[in-house]
């Protein structure tokens, strides 16, 4: 089954560290799943090296709910299933990439999500914690699961990923929580894997209290609008 998984991924050199997202594509390329990258507008040059690499890479401008919806929806249709992640996870591409494809056939296939030890979790910044903390508890109130829905990478059905098509509006990083609340009502198997990575050493020192509440209320919206 692991030849029928697709990769959705987005990205823009104009923001987080292109460099990481270039390292972190290169060891994409070194797997034989195929890569769909939505772009928000990058240079020619950035782009033509991700096509070189052998991604398929189309233009999405406009906002990441977009980005995340366009790249899900081209792996959907070429896969039985995909795995979603974020372009600067290099450090959980290079170590925990295949521990995570190999944890979710072992079991159901439904929707599973890259997950946090306690350790790991302890790595991130104390107002991350707290704020990722709060949704993880309303994921857990409503459809009895308890784990980290946040750290990034999801794996699941293709017929999941076409729930995305439904999204209109810009909801910020919940299209995410959206694919969580989405499997509980379709009565999808829902399940952590432990296979994340610590947080980056530059990363530790981030107090960013307004970015992580705009975040936990993005995935807040996008996790009911999946319920609903």
């Amino acid at each position: 089954m692991k030849n029928k998984i697709a990769i959705a991924t987005m990205t823009w050199d104009k923001k987080g560290d292109p460099d990481i997202v270039k390292s972190a594509l290169e060891v994409l390329a070194g797997h034989e799943y195929p890569v769909y990258v939505a772009d928000a507008g990058s240079s020619d040059g950035f782009v033509d090296y991700l096509k070189k690499l052998g991604h398929f890479v189309k233009n999405v401008p406009g906002s990441l709910t977009f980005q995340q919806k366009d790249a899900i929806l081209e792996a959907s249709k070429s896969s039985d299933f995909v795995l979603y992640v974020e372009p600067d996870k290099y450090d959980w591409f290079k170590e925990g990439l295949e521990k995570t494809i190999d944890a979710y056939f072992s079991g159901e296939n439904g929707f599973a999500a890259v997950s946090r030890t306690s350790e790991q979790l302890k790595t991130f910044p104390k107002c991350q914690q707290e704020w990722e903390k709060k949704m993880n508890d309303i994921v857990a109130k409503e459809t009895g699961v308890e784990g980290d829905f946040i750290y990034g990478p999801k794996l699941f059905q293709s017929r999941l990923g076409y729930e995305v098509g439904e999204i209109k509006e810009d909801i910020g990083w919940g299209i995410v929580l959206f694919l969580v609340g989405r499997a509980h009502k379709l009565g999808m198997p829902i399940k952590t894997l432990f296979t994340a990575s610590e947080c980056p050493l530059n990363r530790r020192l981030e107090n960013n209290e307004k970015y992580r509440e705009k975040q936990f209320n993005d995935n807040k919206n996008g996790f009911y609008l999946g319920l609903n």
